[in-house]
């Protein structure tokens, strides 16, 4: 009896494409960062996007676009996430930097469907803050030396503060506080895609990584 091999041992299946992501805080001081389950260390930068002399925001948006090309053709980005503006409401009733948020989201999403063929995930700033900081509110005891929590102000620049020194815990040493946010959104969004990485989050492990990689 003779068979066909084929029949017996399928095609092999196509190696998986490393995943990479790469995550924005939105600004006009743009905080980027690409981060991937093996890394020893991520890259990050902020991206800056000026409005033209006489107003016009259309040249912002050139940056961003020709950036977005750049991580995918040849950083090999596979998936981008980035933080989800705050919906304008009544106490917060929506600002100029607030729109320029939401364009950015816009430009985001369309560049990455176009070259990924699936759109950008939004990410709650609640959400990452919870996974990377380990709280998605803020007390006072958290709050750094004379600031206050019911200031909106003092609750951001509090927030940026933590993120700033979570992410030197990781021994990442971040001089911006949009891309150490941009950092944050990075670990949770490549926590949801990547199992192994997810796994790899507890205190123990991350201490234990940091001594054998001796992350200066």
């Amino acid at each position: 009896m003779t068979y066909r091999i084929a029949s017996v041992f399928p095609a092999p299946a196509e190696p998986p494409k490393p995943v990479k992501v790469l995550a924005f805080d939105q600004s006009t001081h743009c905080g980027w960062a690409i981060l991937w389950p093996e890394m020893k260390r991520p890259e990050w930068g902020v991206l800056e996007l000026r409005v033209a002399a006489n107003g016009d925001e259309t040249p912002m948006w050139r940056p961003l676009r020709a950036f977005i090309e750049r991580a995918v053709h040849e950083h090999g980005v596979t998936d981008v996430f980035f933080e989800q503006p705050m919906m304008p409401n009544k106490h917060y009733p929506g600002t100029e930097h607030g729109q320029r948020q939401w364009m950015m989201c816009s430009v985001i999403q369309d560049n990455t469907d176009r070259l990924l063929g699936r759109s950008a995930e939004q990410v709650s700033a609640s959400a990452w803050r919870k996974l990377f900081l380990g709280k998605g509110a803020l007390k006072q005891d958290d709050m750094a030396p004379g600031l206050k929590l019911d200031k909106a102000g003092h609750r951001r620049r509090s927030w940026k503060l933590n993120t700033m020194a979570k992410c030197a815990e990781w021994g990442w040493y971040v001089d911006n506080d949009n891309a150490a946010d941009a950092l944050g959104i990075g670990v949770f969004g490549l926590s949801t895609i990547s199992q192994s990485f997810h796994a790899r989050q507890g205190p123990l492990f991350r201490r234990a990584e940091m001594e054998a990689q001796r992350i200066p």
